[in-house]
């Protein structure tokens, strides 16, 4: 996708949605699993702008099996680990816990992504993965390079939602008929 952003929006942007909106920190070990044609892959080289150390892994998370990344996340003590709704679900539906194979006790967040995330591998997650650690889906965009929607560490976090809109993001939603959807579940069904 042949975006160009402006130095100085792209490093606001992406210094807020990983420091205030991630919690990523200096002295922190920041894992996320992505490539460099993910946009998330500016999240890693953003942890350096607080001063964390991005962790880099060259191959699949779900090698040699489905806990591949929870492997690198403990091998490197990461405190911080995003990845997408794909591979939470995957492990999931694989039935792994890897807090009972790994010592993930220094994961302090995930950040989770690429998809929505059903409700039972946001529960797999707490009881699989991490009892502590807040789980941060956030939602957002190639386009800006950032989060529209997400979690704090100020914010209490509940199985299947987004806590809110991230700071500056003016978030809002229409019906069909142009009138504001406010506090309501559900798909919009279009016809």
């Amino acid at each position: 996708k042949g975006i160009v952003h402006s130095h100085g929006g792209i490093v606001l942007e992406l210094l807020k949605a990983v420091s205030l909106h991630g919690d990523v920190q200096r002295g922190d070990r920041f894992f996320f699993v992505t490539s460099t044609s993910w946009m998330i892959w500016n999240f890693m080289v953003a942890g350096l702008m607080v001063g964390a150390a991005p962790v880099i892994h060259d191959g699949s998370p779900t090698w040699p099996d489905v806990d591949g990344a929870w492997r690198v996340a403990e091998l490197t003590r990461a405190d911080v680990v995003g990845c997408g709704a794909g591979y939470l679900m995957a492990g999931s539906n694989a039935g792994s816990s890897p807090q009972d194979r790994f010592d993930l006790s220094r994961i302090r967040g995930f950040m989770q992504t690429g998809s929505t995330l059903p409700d039972h591998a946001w529960i797999w997650t707490s009881e699989h993965v991490s009892a502590t650690a807040q789980l941060n889906s956030i939602s957002g965009g190639t386009d800006v390079c950032s989060a529209l929607v997400g979690a704090n560490p100020l914010q209490p976090v509940y199985v299947g939602r987004i806590p809110a809109a991230e700071l500056g993001v003016a978030l809002e939603a229409w019906d069909p008929d142009g009138k504001p959807v406010i506090e309501q579940e559900g798909e919009l069904v279009v016809t």
